[in-house]
């Protein structure tokens, strides 16, 4: 485990949100890449949980090599929408 995980004032923190409500079956991740500095986010995915972590490590390991800091790295569970409300069908004319 690196240092800075669970950490989300460390310079670049791997975060995961619970995943606890989420078919096993079911287990489609996206990573979030939030630089706080200039307030941005980037999404990856949909992928595995699996190859989230991956990805979030390789991610990691670039920024603080280029000597960023107070990015977070955040891995959520993707879920499916939830169906719009009938007046909200865009197929009505």
């Amino acid at each position: 485990m690196h240092p800075h995980d669970d950490d989300p004032d460390a310079p670049c923190a791997i975060l995961e949100a619970a995943f606890g409500n989420v078919d096993e079956g079911d287990r489609r991740s996206v990573l979030l890449v939030e630089d706080r500095l200039v307030a941005e986010i980037d999404a990856f995915g949909p992928m595995t949980r699996a190859a989230a972590h991956l990805q979030a490590v390789r991610i990691r390991t670039d920024l603080e090599a280029m000597g960023l800091d107070g990015v977070v790295i955040t891995i959520v569970p993707l879920r499916e929408p939830l169906d719009p409300p009938p007046e909200h069908d865009q197929t009505r004319g």
